[in-house]
């Protein structure tokens, strides 16, 4: 693990960070691999973005096999803000993916539009499953069993859809199924 601070601000590397990386590059398309740091930096910079707004001071960034986990000083209350927060890093990649697509980019336009989106699929460990889970227990639902259920259905949806489209992404495949894991498991 490497760790530093910048400002205020913790940011740790995990190594499983830099594994998933190294897979993506190894399994996939290495030549992607910078449109999909910089579609990263610019879906947590929409939330930090939102966090400035909302007056929440960021205390980590956390780099892990998952993504990019992102620790605030306080405490979120409010519901709406939570969700303004937690939809504001896809917002980001969607008007970045318009930007892309008129300034005639199509991989990073697709790289945006498609990490937006899967950052709304309802896992836990991604914008939309959050979403889901912070809506639960605001109507005082206790969200692990139909959490367990929801990201089965769309772990079998996300995999029936590559399976019909003929998608041959070996790490898409592989991501649907770690999140699905960490979904039952945890």
């Amino acid at each position: 693990m490497i760790a530093f601070k910048i400002s205020n601000i913790q940011l740790t590397f995990e190594f499983g960070f830099f594994m998933t990386i190294a897979l993506f590059c190894l399994l996939d398309a290495p030549e992607l691999a910078l449109s999909a740091v910089c579609a990263c930096v610019i879906h947590e910079g929409g939330h930090i973005f939102a966090s400035s707004l909302c007056d929440m001071s960021i205390k980590k960034i956390i780099f892990w096999a998952g993504g990019v986990k992102i620790q605030t000083e306080e405490k979120i209350t409010a519901i709406s803000k939570d969700i303004y927060i937690l939809l504001s890093g896809p917002v980001f990649n969607f008007i970045a993916a318009l930007f892309y697509f008129f300034a005639g980019c199509y991989s990073p336009f697709s790289v945006n539009l498609i990490l937006g989106l899967f950052n709304l699929l309802p896992f836990s460990n991604l914008d939309g499953g959050t979403i889901l889970r912070k809506i639960l227990e605001h109507f005082e639902i206790n969200p692990d069993r139909p959490m367990k259920i929801i990201s089965f259905v769309s772990a079998i949806a996300v995999i029936s859809f590559f399976y019909f489209t003929n998608t041959e992404s070996l790490s898409g495949y592989l991501t649907i199924i770690f999140l699905l894991i960490c979904d039952m498991v945890y």
